[in-house]
């Protein structure tokens, strides 16, 4: 990664996509993105990567500062505190569906699965977007949640395609939720 690259992924993607830093804080507040400015983090390039692609469905509200999907949310500390330390630490994070706001995920694979020429555009703007990044054939996916995992399928998705569950399950703790992370880098040491 280097500068050029960054602000090119900045301006194509920053509304949509973030990479899975957070800034340091004791709670559940995981809004402040300075963590992603290098004028501020000086060693960022270094910890950005593509070796993993976290992807969620889609966004359910507008992003209004770049790089702050995936930070912000009420549960968004959920992934932080799963991934911080782990390999997936500075990885890729995007939402496979752009530009489609809707809050209740069953509704967004519903629509796409009953609308298979529309998935396809999301499917091609994914991968170009991917390309983009960085991300290769070694690169393996995690999908949060069921319903992204689904939609990659039915498009025979090409990169190796692992699931978590989504961080924002309800009955889901971060004790749990790390353990499920963990297991998943211990699986994908076995491959």
């Amino acid at each position: 990664m280097n500068q050029k690259k960054f602000n090119d992924i900045k301006q194509a993607y920053g509304d949509v996509a973030s990479w899975a830093l957070w800034s340091d804080t004791n709670d559940g507040d995981t809004s402040d993105v300075s963590i992603l400015d290098p004028n501020i983090n000086d060693g960022l390039f270094q910890q950005l990567h593509t070796n993993y692609v976290l992807v969620a469905l889609n966004i359910s509200g507008q992003i209004k500062t770049p790089f702050g999907n995936f930070h912000g949310g009420k549960r968004d500390f959920m992934l932080r505190d799963a991934v911080k330390d782990t390999p997936l630490e500075g990885a890729y994070m995007t939402d496979l569906i752009k530009n489609y706001e809707e809050k209740n995920s069953s509704s967004v694979v519903n629509y796409f699965e009953k609308n298979i020429s529309q998935l396809q555009l999301q499917i091609a703007a994914f991968h170009k977007e991917l390309a983009n990044v960085g991300a290769n054939s070694s690169t393996v996916l995690i999908g949060l949640g069921g319903g992204v995992c689904r939609l990659l399928e039915m498009a025979q998705e090409k990169y190796c395609l692992k699931r978590l569950t989504h961080y924002s399950y309800r009955n889901l703790r971060k004790d749990e939720y790390r353990q499920e992370v963990n297991k998943l880098l211990l699986s994908l040491e076995d491959d």
